[in-house]
């Protein structure tokens, strides 16, 4: 079970943990600054990736990218279709007060937050594993059909390396991909996955980029299994943290001192 959204604005309270506390409450600031919308980060931002409703790579296309070896009469700067690992924590951090995410970890929330963390950084490998995965098979599939990568502003013969790559990723994580299609459109074959053009050839090389391309998708499940075995587990972990984060947000007192001060 994912955790669960209270759906509560979160405030911008001010905290005073030391002193009086007439004027704030610090278990409230912590509450609505920290604990409540780091939950929500999480359920929205890193959930949807553990629970399969998001691939966790993807492809960007027409991304910039730099070549330190080009000649001086060369350009430096191109164009490429390049595969990406989603580390969505920039947002989950949204709305966080961070001195008081600091007392949290500090002082009253952090074994609750240690775990949070360990998790965070074991969904980042995980990501990292998944992008190097598909991101090998990208490199293969360029020499098994003799076709070159795709460069901009090329007519043919080329292969979308990248993009096919992330489609074998795609049918063995068994999300949506549609199908490939062979067609011949003047003195070139293309294949094509609906609106975008994967491959330009002749009908010999693009026979044997389907054949490798399902030998991929069959020969690659095992990895795959491998890779689903660590998202399961991540999983599980993340929907052990909903109980843990619900019985720090319903806390009535705090525990351990403060670090921040009083200015009333």
């Amino acid at each position: 079970m994912p955790l669960n959204c209270c759906g509560q604005k979160p405030l911008r309270a001010v905290s005073k943990c030391s002193g009086s506390h007439r004027r704030s409450d610090p278990r409230v600031a912590l509450r609505d600054q920290v604990l409540i919308p780091l939950r929500t980060g999480l359920q929205e931002h890193l959930w949807p990736f553990l629970a399969r409703q998001k691939p966790i790579v993807s492809v960007v296309p027409d991304a910039r990218t730099h070549n330190p070896n080009a000649k001086v009469t060369e350009d430096a700067e191109t164009l490429a279709n390049i595969l990406v690992a989603v580390f969505p924590f920039s947002r989950i951090d949204e709305g966080i007060e961070q001195a008081l995410l600091h007392d949290a970890q500090k002082h009253h929330f952090a074994e609750l937050m240690m775990r949070i963390d360990t998790v965070a950084k074991d969904c980042i490998d995980y990501a990292g594993k998944c992008n190097a995965w598909v991101s090998r098979i990208a490199g293969e599939i360029p020499g098994a059909c003799g076709l070159p990568p795709f460069i901009p502003n090329r007519t043919g013969p080329y292969v979308m390396n990248c993009l096919l790559a992330h489609f074998v990723y795609m049918r063995v994580f068994q999300f949506s991909t549609g199908v490939l299609t062979k067609r011949e459109e003047r003195e070139n074959w293309i294949l094509s996955n609906g609106s975008y053009t994967a491959a330009v050839g002749s009908s010999e090389q693009l026979n044997q980029l389907i054949e490798f391309l399902n030998k991929l998708v069959d020969s690659e499940k095992a990895h795959g299994a491998t890779l689903h075995a660590l998202e399961g587990a991540l999983r599980t972990r993340f929907t052990e943290l909903s109980p843990a984060l619900d019985f720090a947000i319903a806390s009535r007192r705090l525990h351990g001192r403060c670090d921040l001060v009083s200015f009333f």
